[in-house]
């Protein structure tokens, strides 16, 4: 009977101590890192988003630990504060199945080289994520987007005879049609921040950890989290500019610093392919139009974040 008690008691102390121990690591786990506004930002918000990041730029694994972190950290304290202003003016979560969002979805695994929606679930399940998850935060960046668009729309400046003049040389005496698949880098200016500086430490970054990972941790583009990548870029959607520092390079080289009207922006080419389909002109036009607006939106919506972040308070802990 004694030694069934002291058994009993035994287990009793190894079923507490765990308790405790398991409660002192999630606490650990879950401790606050900032508080910004009414919201916090925990080391387990950190450790989600650098899976996240993982999961899109497998390049990242090749990092220190402690490099993963700070990327992931800036990246997730950059949306908090997103989504403290975004719920200003909209309410998040109102249609998970909405049809533009699923478009983002599929955009984004296509860019990382997956082709279903399906295999998709699979792959992100083995970084511990759900795609619910992931849209809640494409939800975000789609809203920040459309709220950057309504401030701006009225201060873009589109040439569109310049755009036009430019396509009819690209297309003039083409028998192919060439189509990048590129990274990119932004780099909008500081007027604290010597853009020469700048631009230095970016190339030695290249060098030493890669293109993609450069892009995760110095560009201003919101293709940052998926390494830069942009995607299939048609020749003729491109500026004249921009296709003449692309043209000369192999798969795998990227361009030198491209200066753009606000910033500067370096690309790379993962990969080329040609096809003989015909091109319709409007079409065409209208895909050169809406990169030149992209691009001009990237720069507003950095200016405005700068803003926006300079009057969020961020207590760190």
């Amino acid at each position: 009977m004694l030694l069934n008690n002291i058994k009993l008691i035994k287990t009793l102390i190894i079923i507490l101590l765990s308790f405790f121990l398991n409660k002192q690591l999630y606490s650990v786990e879950n401790s606050i890192i900032f508080k910004i506004e009414n919201d916090i930002l925990t080391n387990y918000d950190v450790k989600k988003e650098a899976n996240y990041l993982l999961a899109l730029n497998s390049e990242l694994k090749k990092l220190e630990v402690k490099e993963i972190k700070q990327i992931a950290l800036r990246s997730i304290l950059n949306e908090k504060i997103k989504k403290i202003e975004i719920e200003r003016y909209f309410k998040l979560g109102q249609n998970p199945d909405d049809p533009v969002l699923n478009s983002i979805v599929k955009e984004l695994y296509s860019r990382i080289g997956i082709t279903n929606e399906k295999d998709f679930i699979k792959y992100i399940s083995q970084y511990n994520l759900t795609l619910d998850w992931i849209k809640q935060k494409l939800e975000i960046e789609s809203l920040w987007n459309s709220l950057i668009y309504e401030r701006y729309k009225n201060q873009l400046f589109i040439d569109e005879n310049l755009l036009k003049n430019e396509l009819n040389e690209t297309l003039k005496a083409k028998k192919k049609n060439k189509e990048y698949f590129l990274s990119e880098i932004l780099i909008n200016e500081q007027g604290d921040v010597d853009m020469e500086t700048k631009v230095k430490k970016i190339k030695l970054s290249i060098q030493e950890i890669g293109f993609n990972n450069t892009a995760n941790i110095y560009s201003s583009s919101s293709t940052a989290n998926v390494g830069g990548k942009i995607g299939w870029v048609p020749e003729n959607s491109l500026s004249t500019t921009i296709n003449n520092a692309l043209k000369n390079l192999k798969v795998g080289e990227n361009t030198k610093q491209i200066k753009l009207q606000s910033g500067s922006i370096i690309l790379k080419i993962e990969d080329i392919k040609m096809s003989t389909v015909e091109i319709n002109f409007k079409e065409a036009l209208n895909n050169k139009i809406i990169y030149e607006k992209n691009k001009q939106l990237d720069m507003f919506s950095k200016s405005y974040f700068a803003r926006v972040k300079q009057n969020t308070k961020i207590d760190d802990q």
